[in-house]
């Protein structure tokens, strides 16, 4: 009888455990499917600058976002569709540390380019390859309003290109795809007999 009851309790708390991590993951997909996708307008916005004393709570959300996400490492605001010059980021998928910033503006690029393939979360399943500056320094402002200029190097340096872009209103993933599709539907259709 004791027995029974303690297999009871095992099943009870394993489907518990079950359960909470369902909805654990509901939830990050839930976040996951705020981000904009393909033709929304705001995608295409050029960002406006974040002014003296504007709310920037959506930047925890922006955190949050882009944490729920398994490959993504950078997140501009236009994203969720909050035109500000924003951005959030991390070193790689697996930190957990992201770091904001805020009127980013990229103020130097090297000459020195390398052809990686890129994806964005904006356009998943998406990946294309695009030749960005090895390094980057940019000016912006830090969570705390402090006005910040960094170096930033290889892959670091590479998404922040990719999220400035985004705050200008590019993204060079989606003009390839766009390139490509045109490509396809304006070439002559080769006829067999």
């Amino acid at each position: 009888m004791t027995e029974q009851r303690g297999k009871t309790r095992d099943n009870k708390r394993k489907n518990a455990q079950k359960l909470k991590k369902r909805r654990h993951e509901m939830y990050l997909q839930s976040l996951r499917d705020e981000i904009l996708t393909h033709a929304a307008p705001e995608l295409s916005a050029v960002c406006s600058e974040v002014g003296e004393g504007e709310d920037l709570s959506f930047i925890d959300r922006m955190k949050k976002v882009l944490g729920a996400t398994p490959y993504g490492v950078g997140l501009a605001a236009n994203q969720l569709g909050v035109t500000k010059r924003v951005c959030v980021w991390r070193s790689d998928s697996k930190s957990r540390l992201i770091k904001a910033m805020i009127n980013p503006v990229i103020i130097e690029k090297s000459d020195d380019t390398e052809v990686l393939i890129e994806g964005c979360l904006s356009y998943p399943g998406k990946r294309c390859p695009i030749s960005r500056s090895l390094d980057v320094k940019v000016s912006y402002l830090d969570e705390k309003l402090a006005q910040k200029t960094e170096t930033f190097k290889g892959l670091e340096a590479r998404i922040l290109q990719h999220e400035v872009d985004h705050l200008d209103g590019t993204c060079q993933v989606k003009d390839l795809i766009e390139a490509v599709k045109k490509a396809a539907e304006t070439e002559p259709v080769e006829q067999s007999v």
